[in-house]
């Protein structure tokens, strides 16, 4: 029996599509163990979206050649896409880039030893319609439905688009199937996911429909507990859906809305698709339709041309909203991308005192955000790990509930009441408060 472990990096749909494959295997008869037990596959699920992402996963493939000479290893995901010396090493049995990642659980079903090394390298043509379905079980609490890849949008700073290729998404029909079989398997929450979710509908480059069309049908799916959605475009979360999330009784109210700078001028040369004004006023709408609403915003800083000033802007623009946390994200520069040829670049010195001041910033609204829920009653979905006698689970507005280990709780939804906040922002629940 072969055995294999699958190393994941990155974003929700990578999660996804990593659960696909090793489910697959598992049909097949492979075995899943940790990577310290040395298992005789290994598969490397990279992300590419900064420097530091790379060099991660060049490090990880690093150590694993290190710890075991004989491990065979597969490279896929995004840094699978460009060439790399490492990818030459004999220990690299195949590189799929992200539109070939459903061919290596037959490569590996079709693997022996006696094939030529380094058979299958990475294609450097993207077939820009293919949608390739995915979503992750027996791997969480919570599971991530792929339901749109790649991105139209080509941002001046980012490259997923050269390794996603197009937006293209399932049909309505296969996203709703896939969340009736994630329902009946136990699962309490799904989490829509994509590279652009927000982008949803578009087929063989027709818009065959809206993200709101898919979100509507959804809601009529009967028991599914929550259904939650990941990141999505300001420009493309309108009156309608926000409107949908506040009546429906799947939807939870959470939103994750990428800003990337507090400056006009920034924006329009990030190429981004709105301004602070409108992006303003998204928040003040979800925020009175939804006053205890958890959202979540990605900042870059230090991107070539941000003075002080107009770093101030965008610090003074996010002291001013009503957010809940901020993912906060130094700027790296890509090849290929537009960025690469702008000047007045920031010191990595600057950039990492900028991440600091923002970062303290989220902590200061995170805190304000769970105070401000002190004495309400939530609906908590725990999960199985266990810290130090503990466990964890996050209420459908996204608070982070602590309480005593108790394995009854698991995958269970219990409604608690918040008391109590800690420094690190989450709340101590007691079993009596149940």
């Amino acid at each position: 029996m072969s055995t294999f472990d699958i190393i994941t990096f990155g974003c929700k749909v990578n999660f996804a599509e990593s659960s696909d494959i090793s489910n697959k295997l598992l049909s097949q008869g492979f075995e899943k163990i940790n990577i310290s037990k040395n298992p005789e596959f290994v598969i490397i699920n990279s992300c590419s979206v900064t420097n530091n992402a790379d060099l991660e996963c060049l490090k990880t493939i690093r150590n694993l050649i290190k710890k075991n000479n004989e491990v065979k290893i597969i490279i896929t995901g995004c840094l699978a896409k460009f060439d790399n010396p490492l990818f030459d090493k004999k220990n690299i049995i195949g590189v799929f880039d992200n539109n070939k990642k459903n061919k290596i659980v037959d490569f590996l079903i079709n693997f022996s030893n006696k094939e030529i090394l380094n058979s299958c390298h990475c294609s450097q043509e993207i077939d820009k319609f293919n949608f390739q379905h995915a979503y992750s079980l027996n791997d969480r609490t919570r599971s991530f439905l792929k339901i749109q890849d790649g991105c139209n949008y080509w941002c001046s700073y980012c490259i997923i688009p050269q390794c996603r290729g197009c937006s293209r998404s399932d049909s309505i029909d296969s996203i709703i199937s896939d969340a009736i079989k994630i329902r009946d398997s136990g699962v309490k929450e799904i989490v829509l996911t994509g590279i652009n979710v927000g982008d949803c509908g578009l087929i063989n480059n027709k818009r065959e429909y809206t993200f709101y069309d898919l979100l509507c049908e959804l809601d009529k799916i009967t028991n599914i507990p929550r259904i939650r959605i990941s990141s999505i475009e300001p420009n493309l979360l309108t009156e309608e859906i926000i409107e949908l999330v506040k009546t429906s009784n799947n939807f939870v109210e959470h939103f994750h809305i990428p800003l990337q700078s507090g400056d006009d001028e920034i924006l329009k040369i990030m190429r981004r698709r709105y301004n602070t004004t409108f992006y303003k006023n998204k928040i003040l709408q979800i925020k009175s339709l939804m006053p205890y609403a958890c959202i979540g915003i990605d900042v870059i800083v230090g991107f070539p041309g941000e003075t002080e000033e107009k770093f101030m802007n965008t610090y003074t623009f996010l002291n001013d909203l009503p957010f809940s946390y901020l993912h906060v994200f130094p700027f790296s520069e890509r090849n290929n991308t537009l960025a690469v040829e702008l000047k007045n670049k920031i010191t990595q010195k600057e950039k990492n005192r900028r991440v600091q001041i923002l970062r303290e910033l989220s902590n200061k609204k995170k805190q304000e955000f769970y105070k401000a829920n002190v004495g309400r009653i939530v609906e908590v979905l725990f999960e199985e790990n266990e810290k130090k006698g503990e466990m964890y689970g996050y209420s459908d507005n996204y608070l982070r509930i602590s309480a005593a280990y108790n394995e009854k709780l698991i995958n269970k939804i219990i409604k608690v009441k918040v008391k109590e906040t800690t420094n690190n922002y989450y709340t101590i629940i007691k079993n009596q408060d149940f």
